[in-house]
């Protein structure tokens, strides 16, 4: 009979060596490898120079794509052996106990009648030990979901490789359908660098974190992963429209083509008219004028094809002074299927059409002028025109006498970054921002709802749920209280934020420390983007946050918050900071987030 080994040991003997040897950077897939996996689990894959597209179909939903970093392959290559361990254990454990009492096992003690079960197995005594931590211990062994569950071996995995599990969890379905091929093993680790030294140790908690400028470009990043939505605030000239361009320059490698181009092929920047009051201008219309119905595509409708054409890069659309119109009325279509969102089994996302098919045959025509992609047309000829998931759209936001303010169900629906702050000497020393590579990973989220989050970062999404439950209590009674979607969007960008854990010199911060930066953070972009009023509806409102979000902020990092940059050892907050300038500007009789 073969011996289980103790997982405990197994894990740490794997996550040593992959911190050892593995280093984080782009890299290619060696040929021999590529050569012989043409396709996995019956899924066609196609390579690119430091990606992969796997291509799924399904019965309802058409052709379906999972883009992914070649990293992936390598971080599966160094955990087949504990996935194989797993495998091993859950087979001993139900040919010993039933699924329910699997499930009912969990995080609880045997009883009598459980050990003369195991007893009577047959196992040896060690191996009977084993069992037993395996179905009640799920920490010793890094579980999260009931072993009677076939995705039970992904929360694991993805813990000890410290990846993101609702956005890189398809890692754990290639350690998996490597574990079938110890061949294919060996040729992924033949390619691997020899271990490094301490200083060049990978971060391995995101893809290429460690090039990101995470004190720079970190919240957006997390923000548009955690919703492809997402409004820049502040005054005319501090590089609203400018960083989107750089974020989607970002996307390429350095020195490429489409790095050097004045315009990537991934952006599009589309000038909002202050006489937009219906979609016409952005998605499109039907014409009548020779006679026959024509559908005049607008520019929004041809970047939307253009990004199913290339769904393993992020594409951005950037609205530019997006408010100089009221957004409700020409973009209501974009906001409500924004809404339709749903987080698929496979990661994908989906959402209802946001322009419905149509047996005319303008729409026909339509779709052959959108795109020369076949199963693209036809997807479009099926199931109408949605919103491809690395479709990114970004507004543009100045607030003066010449533009419209947002009504809440626009802020409901977007992430607010405000950009007020100004650096004179910054951006003289270099031609584009210096944000690093970003693969698709970093931008493209694969969690929609916070129950995609939830089940695998349970302990952190309750210490934000407890936060937010505070917040909350304060804004009862006014029309700023906040709900579901508030509460799955913080959840999404505090889990989001976890993999950015270095200080600028590169030293590890404490988990609760990472929490706290996204708590406040989120609470400025989703809370406090809302609030509106003079000094009898939000006089006392404000200082009563302020001293909650302070009390809250150092439950969970056990640190003292400011709204002041240099205070001390103080940490500075955003939303203090923000509060702050709400009040002194309520001196005036009124006041609002927006500048």
């Amino acid at each position: 009979m073969e011996e289980l080994r103790d997982l405990k040991e197994l894990a740490s003997e794997l996550i040593d060596r992959y911190q050892t040897l593995y280093i984080g950077k782009e890299i290619e897939l060696p040929i021999e490898f590529r050569n012989q996996v043409t396709e996995i689990y019956g899924n066609n894959i196609a390579y690119q120079k430091y990606s992969a597209v796997i291509s799924t179909r399904g019965v309802q939903r058409g052709v379906l794509y999972i883009y992914m970093p070649n990293q992936w392959f390598y971080i599966a290559s160094f955990f087949t052996e504990y996935y194989k361990e797993l495998q091993k254990y859950k087979l001993k454990a139900m040919a010993v106990f039933s699924q329910d009492r699997i499930k009912q096992l969990k995080g609880n003690s045997f009883t009598e009648a459980d050990e003369r079960r195991l007893n009577a197995s047959g196992y040896d005594s060690y191996t009977n030990s084993l069992i037993k931590k395996f179905v009640t211990d799920y920490d010793w062994w890094g579980g999260g979901k009931t072993i009677d569950r076939g995705d039970f071996y992904v929360s694991p995995i993805l813990n000890y490789a410290k990846l993101v599990n609702a956005s890189q969890s398809y890692v754990a379905d290639l350690c998996a359908f490597l574990s079938e091929n110890d061949d294919l093993v060996k040729i992924l680790f033949n390619t691997i660098s020899q271990p490094k030294n301490d200083n060049e140790k990978a971060s391995f908690n995101l893809i290429n974190s460690t090039e990101i400028s995470v004190s720079e470009y970190r919240r957006y990043i997390t923000a548009i992963k955690s919703k492809p939505f997402l409004l820049l605030a502040g005054i005319s000239g501090t590089g609203k429209s400018r960083i989107v361009r750089e974020l989607a320059r970002a996307c390429w490698v350095e020195g490429s083509e489409e790095y050097k181009a004045q315009k990537p092929k991934n952006f599009e920047m589309v000038q909002v008219k202050p006489n937009w009051h219906d979609s016409s201008e952005l998605i499109g219309y039907v014409s009548r004028v020779s006679g026959s119905p024509v559908f005049v595509a607008g520019d929004f409708l041809k970047f939307v094809a253009k990004a199913w054409e290339n769904l393993d890069v992020p594409c951005f659309l950037c609205l530019d002074e997006m408010n100089l119109a009221p957004v409700e009325q020409y973009f209501a279509e974009y906001l409500s299927v924004a809404e339709s969102r749903k987080c698929q089994e496979d990661g994908t996302i989906t959402t209802d059409p946001i322009l419905e098919k149509s047996k005319e045959d303008w729409y026909r025509v339509l779709t052959a002028e959108l795109t020369d992609d076949e199963d693209i047309r036809t997807r479009f000829l099926n199931e109408g025109i949605c919103i491809p998931q690395n479709l990114i759209v970004v507004g543009t936001v100045n607030m003066d006498e010449t533009t419209f303010s947002f009504s809440r169900k626009v802020l409901d629906r977007a992430m607010t970054i405000e950009m007020n702050e100004v650096d004179l000497y910054g951006g003289l020393d270099s031609q584009h921002e210096k944000i690093g590579k970003l693969e698709a990973g970093n931008l493209i989220g694969t969690a929609v709802e916070g129950v995609d989050v939830y089940q695998d970062n349970k302990a952190v999404c309750d210490m934000a749920l407890k936060y937010l439950e505070a917040v909350n209590t304060e804004l009862v009674g006014t029309p700023f209280k906040v709900a579901y979607r508030t509460r799955n969007e913080f959840l999404l960008y505090v889990v989001n934020n976890l993999p950015y854990n270095k200080d600028k010199d590169g030293n590890e911060l404490e988990q609760n420390f990472v929490i706290a930066r996204a708590l406040d953070e989120i609470t400025s972009m989703k809370i406090l983007s809302r609030i509106e009023g003079d000094e009898t509806k939000i006089g006392k409102l404000l200082d009563k946050l302020s001293a909650t979000i302070a009390d809250q902020l150092k439950v969970v990092s056990e640190k003292e918050y400011s709204a002041k940059k240099d205070d001390g050892e103080k940490v500075y907050s955003v939303s203090l900071a923000k509060l702050e300038e709400m009040k002194k500007r309520l001196e005036g009789g009124y006041t609002s987030f927006w500048s």
